[in-house]
């Protein structure tokens, strides 16, 4: 399933995640909590960049002006949190990307013309600061033209959707198995790999974790994996 822009505009996924019941959407005052401190940062006509490491680089739904390879560091990409809605179901969740602490990683950074930033921020906090998984922050980007400041979304290690834990094995599992309203994590997974390579960039996490599902089968035991409680706990 393709993120929709409009959608994200006029609120149809949070009325869609509320009448499921399953997880606690934020509302629109929330997100301008963490939202007005971003652009309050920027000066009078002032571009904005966001680095993406997941599926803002094969579906932004945000009008850009420019993009660039970019790595950060100080973050790596990984798969640690929960989805017990869009890639799993509260009793098996699925695991959705992040930023975590240490390491490094590659992407893209997008500039949004200072003109457009309000509202192509709306969409993107609409997007990422859906359930409060994410903390958005200021990185430090590197591209092949210099440096840049860019926004950038990571993982909120107090939420109890953070699933920091599990080691790649597991993971691979879990991404391989889990089905949710938006289809299988496996797509997830294949999607990035096929965005990553197609613009040349290199993630040895997200390489490993391929190789590691290509050999789950159906006699794997779930058993075995640390699934966090089911259902109410989510809210």
């Amino acid at each position: 399933m393709v993120i929709d822009r409009q959608k994200l505009l006029d609120g149809s996924y949070d009325r869609e995640a509320q009448e499921n019941e399953i997880v606690r959407v934020l509302t629109r005052e929330e997100r301008e909590v963490s939202r007005r401190p971003i652009l309050d940062r920027l000066g009078p006509g002032e571009d904005l960049w966001v680095f993406a490491y997941g599926s803002l680089i094969w579906n932004p739904q945000m009008f850009v002006a420019e993009h660039r390879p970019a790595r950060v560091h100080g973050y790596r990409r990984a798969f640690c949190m929960w989805s017990p809605y869009s890639r799993g179901t509260p009793e098996r969740p699925g695991l959705m990307l992040a930023l975590d602490q240490g390491g490094c990683c590659t992407g893209l950074a997008y500039r949004i013309e200072a003109a457009k930033v309000e509202e192509e921020t709306e969409v993107l906090w609409a997007r990422e600061m859906f359930s409060g998984i994410y903390e958005p922050r200021w990185v430090r980007v590197r591209t092949e033209s210099g440096q840049v400041d860019a926004v950038t979304f990571v993982a909120n290690r107090t939420s109890h959707f953070y699933a920091g834990a599990l080691d790649h094995e597991a993971q691979a599992v879990v991404l391989a198995r889990a089905v949710g309203q938006t289809g299988p994590n496996i797509d997830y997974l294949r999607y990035l790999v096929q965005s990553l390579e197609e613009r040349g960039l290199t993630c040895t996490i997200v390489e490993d974790l391929h190789r590691r599902v290509q050999t789950v089968d159906g006699t794997v035991d779930l058993t075995a994996i640390d699934w966090p409680a089911p259902c109410r706990s989510w809210r």
